[in-house]
């Protein structure tokens, strides 16, 4: 079984090399629209992350909330999780 985290609760099989960060947990989910075979993966607090394919690419778009420190965090769960590149 994976380990999770207490936040963001990540699964690291769930989370895409490529992830799109965004603030806003809402931003996320509208953005979530534009991929097919979309699965929310973690929901909790500002942190809200959805897996999909976008145009043939599995990518992973999640919000931070506001602050670095939120990013920072939610950067190292992407990174620990599997993911290489992060496009805030």
């Amino acid at each position: 079984m994976a380990k999770t985290k207490f936040h963001s609760q990540y699964n690291p099989e769930r989370i895409a090399s490529l992830a799109l960060v965004v603030g806003d947990p809402e931003r996320a989910a509208e953005t979530s629209k534009m991929m097919e075979s979309v699965e929310e993966i973690w929901n909790n607090r500002e942190y809200r992350a959805f897996t999909g394919v976008y145009k043939g690419k599995r990518i992973t778009v999640c919000s931070h909330g506001v602050g670095g420190g939120g990013a920072s965090y939610i950067f190292e769960n992407l990174f620990n999780g599997g993911g290489k590149t992060i496009i805030r």
